[in-house]
């Protein structure tokens, strides 16, 4: 029979874990002024709507837009018991279907912007259509599409690169395009924009009490409470140097961004656009440090552009770049393209 000694002893090894993990919790929480650092739990009440229209076009391993298309883009958070509008804009597609204004030529010398969410300006008027269409004697061709990575990244590469005179290619990145794989965005998925605001309402009600209605795994429960943990996200970098160290998507997306900078050397380099979250604790992430690695060891042009080290660039909750981060982002860019892409 245990003694009241070692009953105590347990306890105090038990309990005294669990109340200094709480504090440090707790502290955290009041050091980061309570913003929340954007994990993938916040996409569970995203609602994101389109015109009535058709939106994307879907290929075998890529995706882009219909051509032509002139789209009304909102997003709505399901936040604090109510809906809350993140953003409300328009947006153009040109005669492939890739989001800016100014048609593309086949007969013209290009350069290619590749990306995701931040390249094509997800959140904001497009910012690539700043460029008018031109850069240096270049024609500006925007590759960004939401949601993707580096495999999707040449796979629409080798898309356009097929349709026009690539000359010059700019890879815009952030550390968790690694982690991606290939998606093809259908319609079948797309919210459509009501016409009146009663309506919209009413959607939006419906859709949330559909996602409520699904059943959690306990995993999943599980998963989404340790994502939403500031101790979790502070030493997320250094749990994942483990948990990921031979990860195969990565390392699929390591070998198309090898690929990329051989179909395209010496004329491609490659930015990293900082995150919110990174920007809210202070450090790089696990995936932006690997990737800054592996370029040094590859030497592969890397610079960055870190929206001024500021979260009002961002969108609240969602944290895609608002209207001012993407002049930010507009301005950076074009200042690496001309000084280290484009020789006079």
């Amino acid at each position: 029979m245990l003694s009241k000694k070692k009953i105590l002893l347990f306890l105090y090894f038990f309990f005294t874990p669990i109340v200094i993990f709480f504090c440090l919790e707790f502290l955290l929480k009041i050091y980061f002024k309570s913003y929340k650092i954007p994990t993938d739990n916040r996409l569970k009440f995203r609602y994101m709507l389109y015109s009535k229209d058709k939106v994307f076009d879907g290929h075998k391993d890529f995706f882009k837009y219909q051509p032509n298309l002139l789209s009304r883009h909102l997003l709505y958070y399901f936040e604090e018991n109510e809906f809350l509008k993140i953003w409300d804009y328009e947006f153009n597609t040109n005669n492939f279907g890739l989001v800016q204004k100014s048609d593309i030529f086949p007969n013209k010398d290009s350069i290619l912007f590749l990306g995701d969410s931040f390249t094509q300006g997800q959140g904001a008027s497009p910012w690539i259509n700043n460029f008018n269409g031109e850069i240096s004697g270049y024609q500006v061709i925007n590759g960004g599409i939401l949601g993707v990575g580096f495999q999707q990244f040449e796979n629409i590469y080798d898309h356009i690169n097929k349709n026009f005179n690539i000359k010059k290619v700019v890879v815009i990145y952030i550390g968790g395009n690694i982690r991606r794989g290939v998606s093809i965005a259908s319609d079948k998925n797309v919210l459509f924009i009501p016409d009146s605001k009663e309506d919209l309402d009413n959607l939006l009600i419906k859709q949330h009490n559909i996602r409520l209605k699904r059943k959690e795994k306990i995993k999943d429960r599980l998963k989404f409470f340790i994502r939403d943990l500031y101790v979790y996200n502070i030493l997320r970098t250094q749990i994942n140097t483990f948990r990921l160290k031979n990860n195969g998507l990565i390392k699929r997306n390591l070998k198309s961004i090898d690929s990329l900078f051989k179909k395209n050397d010496p004329n491609i380099i490659f930015i990293n656009v900082q995150t919110a979250s990174e920007i809210i604790t202070g450090q790089e992430s696990y995936e932006t440090k690997l990737l800054n690695k592996f370029f040094a060891q590859n030497r592969y042009s890397n610079y960055k552009c870190n929206l001024s080290n500021d979260i009002s660039n961002y969108h609240e909750i969602d944290y895609h770049p608002n209207e001012k981060g993407y002049d930010e982002l507009f301005e950076c860019v074009k200042k690496i393209v001309q000084d280290n892409l484009i020789k006079s």
